[in-house]
């Protein structure tokens, strides 16, 4: 008796799981609780992008100080290699002598005396050597002085890397803002939704509690730094429906003028720029985006059209299919 009430007790237990699963199976497949699953991972994958955002704001400063750092470092490290060791002469413990002497062991520019052994050079004693590494210290300082304050040829191509690498910093720092203030409207706007998606729960639906019956999304804005970069420009620039600038062909396909070109690789390009630019993709944000989105693909078109009829080839001839087994290398090895 004890035995057949286990197996009933088991028999009722496994099919109450069953059930349960199958209960479970059929909530997961219901489309609200797909918009709420995805609802909900969109907000994650904003907090997660808003604290890397905000990262880069906060460490932007000192980064760039680090780069401009390094740039003012490696142009004074040209200088003194630019430097001869005859201005060592105005310091105190440095003549003619000493000079003509480290000469003679190939140290004809300041540099190479950072590392060089100089008790070791015949003629130059240990107080010698203090006097020519005291003075090395006084130039380098005055070397740094002249670097900082535009005394020297030198100077100049500092300022303008500095330069650049301020405008950069800029760039990016403006950037990184624009993302972070987009992600934070998109993170505020989803407010409504996630507070509807966290309704929608499995032991709600299953006991018939009330949730939500529909989750409020509101489409998001492209990313201007994404696939539709060019359309989101012309848009800001001009809110018209214009094309983008005329490219040259490797422009188009977005291919470095180092790179050696080939019928694969332009096909490859082709193919995988047209789908970037898939109209069906912009539809959804108005008839602007697939106008330029077609510009897009008709510049696509022209620049791969050109590069093939320059290697000789059919933009419109079906290209070969290569035999996998066939390897000119492989067959060079084995003497086939």
């Amino acid at each position: 008796m004890l035995q057949s009430l286990y197996v009933i007790v088991f028999l009722l237990s496994f099919v109450g799981v069953v059930v349960l699963g199958w209960c479970y199976l059929k909530f997961e497949a219901l489309d609200l609780r797909k918009e709420s699953k995805s609802v909900l991972r969109e907000q994650a994958q904003l907090a997660a992008e808003l604290a890397q955002f905000q990262l880069v704001l906060a460490n932007g400063d000192r980064q760039s100080q680090k780069k401009a750092r390094d740039i003012f470092e490696k142009t004074f490290l040209v200088l003194i290699s630019k430097t001869s060791i005859s201005a060592l002469d105005p310091y105190a413990g440095i003549g003619p002598v000493t000079l003509a002497r480290l000469k003679a062991n190939g140290h004809q520019y300041l540099h190479s005396l950072t590392t060089a052994k100089l008790d070791a050079i015949e003629g130059i004693g240990s107080k010698r050597a203090s006097d020519i590494r005291l003075a090395m210290t006084g130039l380098y300082q005055e070397l740094r002085s002249r670097l900082e304050s535009g005394r020297c040829p030198e100077s100049g191509e500092l300022k303008l890397k500095l330069k650049s690498l301020h405008g950069e910093t800029e760039k990016q720092k403006s950037l990184s803002q624009k993302k972070t203030d987009q992600a934070k409207a998109r993170f505020q706007s989803l407010e409504p939704a996630v507070t509807a998606a966290l309704t929608v729960t499995f032991i709600r639906w299953l006991f018939n509690q009330p949730m939500a019956d529909s989750i409020p999304v509101e489409k998001s804005l492209p990313d201007p730094e994404n696939e539709t970069d060019f359309v989101l420009e012309k848009i800001e620039s001009t809110g018209e429906k214009i094309p983008p600038k005329p490219q040259n062909p490797r422009e188009a396909l977005e291919l470095l003028s180092t790179v050696v070109l080939t019928e694969t690789l332009v096909r490859t390009q082709w193919k995988m720029l047209l789908d970037k630019y898939d109209t069906d993709r912009f539809a959804q944000y108005g008839l602007e985006f697939v106008d330029l989105a077609k510009a897009k693909q008709d510049l696509v078109n022209q620049g791969a059209k050109h590069l093939l009829r320059e290697l000789g080839v059919d933009p419109m001839a079906e290209p070969a299919v290569r035999d996998l087994r066939e390897n000119a290398d492989l067959d060079a090895a084995f003497g086939l």
